[in-house]
């Protein structure tokens, strides 16, 4: 008798949600939550200027991960991941970082996020404190509030996007197993895509200067 070789949908839409999707928000969920710690103890190592090269390695170490654990969910970014205000990657992960418009922000005192300027905040906006500062000593308390009002911003982003798979969002995404343009298959085909244009945009065409507006 020949195999089965019918293909179940359901069964891969069941893989792809408990194997990779929810694992690897629950990673980067954690770490944000760890990257914040690491970030206080930077803050609390600088006051009192003890142990801040291993304070900030650590953060940095973290940050790394952080960044990483980002790609593998770069391309799920749909259902949970989006939002009102915009996809997850939009709210997190823009980039590159408006550094003066986020500079006119802490001058202010600003840390709502209240606005759509999401090149001011998110996980490139880290990178540019834990890797764009030369000294530390002279960043002010409106800097630290910054740093960390965005560091919980993202910690918080990615719980609720945990929250939402892990709750109702996982079975209507295994439920919906059809080949329509709405469907989970099409979601996850159109989500990789735009993940693939991001690689070519911002790590080909922005650093060879080929991006629409540079010279």
């Amino acid at each position: 008798t020949p195999a089965d070789t019918t293909f179940s949908r359901s069964d891969f839409l069941t893989f792809v949600a408990d194997a990779h999707v929810i694992p690897s928000y629950e990673n980067a969920a954690q770490l944000s939550g760890e990257l914040l710690n690491d970030l206080s103890l930077l803050q609390s190592s600088v006051e009192s200027n003890q142990n801040v090269e291993a304070a900030l390695n650590q953060a940095r170490n973290r940050w790394f991960e952080l960044a990483k654990a980002w790609q593998h969910v770069h391309a799920f970014d749909f259902g949970p991941a989006e939002t009102s205000t915009g996809t997850l990657g939009q709210n997190i992960a823009t980039f590159p970082i408006n550094v003066g418009q986020m500079q006119s922000y802490i001058v202010a005192g600003d840390y709502s996020f209240r606005n759509f300027d999401r090149d001011t905040r998110g996980i490139y906006a880290i990178e540019y404190f834990l890797f764009g500062i030369a000294d530390y000593t002279a960043m002010s308390s409106n800097d630290w509030l910054y740093l960390l009002a965005v560091s919980d911003r993202v910690k918080e982003e990615l719980e609720s996007v945990v929250s939402g798979w892990k709750s109702d969002y996982r079975q209507s995404f295994i439920e919906n197993d059809g080949t329509d343009a709405g469907s989970s298959v099409s979601l996850l085909v159109n989500s990789f895509a735009l993940s693939y244009e991001a690689i070519k945009n911002f790590k080909l065409g922005l650093p060879l200067g080929l991006r629409p507006g540079q010279s």
